[in-house]
């Protein structure tokens, strides 16, 4: 893994519109952090023009600086530079129905070919007059099918209370507009908890290959390496403070970005 210092970021931070505080002294609270650690593609050497399998991993954390309940992350942004690709071509599908009533066992034992990822989610939980409750749950990405330019993935994980609930996170990926190249992902994360519950830390795997129904194997994602760098670039952070908590603006919008390292294999 590469350690947060080791990558480049930079972010900008906006709110919405002064007259969502009553008072301005009401709204100078610290900003909301969203730090990107331990970010990698593996391998890291890789060819300068021919794309090959590779897996990538990385994780995010969400903090407030003067312990206030985080306003929740509902929908992400992420771009990624033209040196990255994805295929599902082979690949089972599991639909969002199959998802969302089922634990995370029971989820991936009835989807188990269509997994493509695995991790960890810590969900905050924070009710008035009790002390905040961390939760945390199994994070699967499961293939939701292809249609057409985009391709439908799911985010699963389960939480316990206020009543137990499996959650369902829609990512619909497409190649980036334009004649750029590279890919366009948009992450849509339901409310959770009943509006009480705020994503505060997060771990994905998201791995190279997959078997096919004839026993080869398919690459979800590859990478090549001209330019010993990746760009990845989230120009939209959506963050709604769901349970009012007074002097935070009812809608915080960041950005991101990180440049990954990677090294070219040179041609002999």
């Amino acid at each position: 893994m590469l350690a947060a210092a080791t990558v480049a970021a930079a972010a900008i931070a906006s709110t919405s519109p002064a007259a969502a505080c009553l008072l301005a002294s009401t709204c100078e609270r610290p900003s909301l952090e969203f730090e990107l650690s331990e970010l990698e593609v593996t391998p890291r050497v890789l060819p300068e023009r021919t794309p090959v399998p590779v897996t990538v991993s990385g994780g995010a954390r969400i903090t407030i600086a003067d312990g206030t309940h985080p306003s929740a992350l509902r929908e992400a942004v992420v771009d990624v530079d033209r040196d990255v690709a994805f295929d599902v071509e082979g690949l089972p599908a599991c639909g969002y129905r199959q998802l969302a009533s089922r634990e995370s066992d029971a989820a991936r034992d009835v989807c188990r070919r269509a997994i493509l990822g695995w991790g960890t989610a810590v969900v905050l939980v924070t009710y008035p007059e009790s002390r905040p409750i961390p939760l945390e749950t199994d994070v699967t990405l499961f293939n939701g099918g292809a249609r057409g330019r985009a391709t439908r993935l799911f985010l699963h994980g389960f939480l316990p209370i206020p009543r137990p609930r499996a959650i369902v996170a829609p990512v619909t990926l497409e190649p980036a507009p334009g004649n750029r190249g590279g890919l366009h992902a948009t992450i849509a994360i339901p409310r959770t908890s009943e509006g009480h519950g705020s994503l505060i830390d997060f771990a994905l795997t998201v791995r190279r290959t997959f078997p096919t129904d004839d026993g080869a194997k398919g690459t979800f994602l590859s990478a090549r390496c001209p330019d010993a760098r990746f760009e990845v670039t989230m120009p939209k952070l959506v963050f709604k403070n769901e349970i009012g908590t007074p002097g935070v603006a009812p809608q915080i919008v960041l950005k991101r970005s990180v440049f990954l390292p990677c090294m070219p294999e040179r041609s002999r």
